[in-house]
């Protein structure tokens, strides 16, 4: 092959990449608490406006001093193995997790705790005005704001929020409140001492999200305090290993690099594409 056609390949190689690696960053994410997720459901506040730290296996935590550090875990999947992370928080870490009713009580047996789901919280007296979403207060006065919250008994540790007393568990599923089903104040919130850290507990299915995260921005702040975040992206990287390819470009090459780079080139290879014709 002559050196023109090898450089004229080479070239239009070249610009195929950086146009693949542009649309990577601008396509958009629906990835639930993918960092490069910016819609509702994503954590790229938590990610750029909170400055953290991606983990992406459990053995990334161990490049991090467990006593100043703080690890998001949000999941929809059952939890297989908590021990790794369980080392984490003996030595001085704290975890803040929730998600689906499937992952919570998973993570919470494989603690040791008998635990179960019961059915999701409605509250009449904290709810926004949407059926599935309220805003509590915790033991410190401080509010926090969640979606999709849920009764899990048995829940362990030391309760910092609960539902009004006017909230109600929907056992049956339906939707609707039924006479059998009692009206009471319901844990959402637990702390879990281990060793030398601890495990904050929500149940509820949405809680740090883009959506919500300004609204629990005070709670999540006194509970950082001068730690580091550190955001679980395991499931993430299982479910969408794109999003994994997406956040690695994204943390190191911007849209308009690619874009200063990307128009030269197609330039040159207008003009070379024009005079082989």
């Amino acid at each position: 092959m002559p050196l023109e056609k090898t450089k004229t390949l080479l070239l239009f190689t070249l610009l195929g990449l950086l146009v693949g690696l542009t649309v990577l960053l601008v396509m958009p994410s629906d990835t639930p608490h993918s960092v490069v997720n910016e819609g509702y459901s994503g954590f790229s506040k938590l990610w750029l406006n909170y400055y953290g730290n991606v983990i992406l296996s459990t053995s990334d935590l161990l490049n991090h001093e467990p006593s100043n550090s703080i690890l998001i875990l949000a999941r929809r999947d059952a939890l297989l193995s908590v021990e790794p992370r369980l080392e984490f928080i003996e030595k001085g870490g704290v975890i803040v997790t929730y998600g689906s009713p499937v992952y919570v009580v998973s993570f919470l047996k494989s603690l040791g705790y008998n635990v179960e789901f019961k059915g999701y919280v409605y509250d009449w007296v904290y709810s926004t005005g949407e059926p599935d979403s309220i805003i509590a207060q915790s033991k410190t006065g401080i509010n926090i704001h969640v979606k999709k919250p849920y009764y899990i008994d048995g829940l362990p540790g030391e309760i910092l929020v609960y539902t009004s007393s006017f909230a109600y568990v929907d056992s049956n599923g339906n939707g609707y409140f039924d006479m059998n089903e009692s009206i009471a104040s319901t844990p959402i919130c637990s702390r879990i001492h281990i060793g030398n850290g601890y495990i904050v507990v929500v149940t509820a299915e949405e809680f740090l999200e883009n959506s919500l995260i300004d609204s629990n921005n005070v709670f999540l702040s006194e509970l950082k305090g001068l730690r580091e975040i550190l955001i679980d992206q395991a499931e993430v990287m299982r479910v969408n290993s794109i999003d994994v390819v997406r956040m690695i470009v994204k943390s190191r090459v911007s849209v308009y690099m690619l874009l200063l780079l990307l128009i030269p080139l197609a330039l040159v290879g207008y003009y070379v594409a024009r005079k082989h014709t």
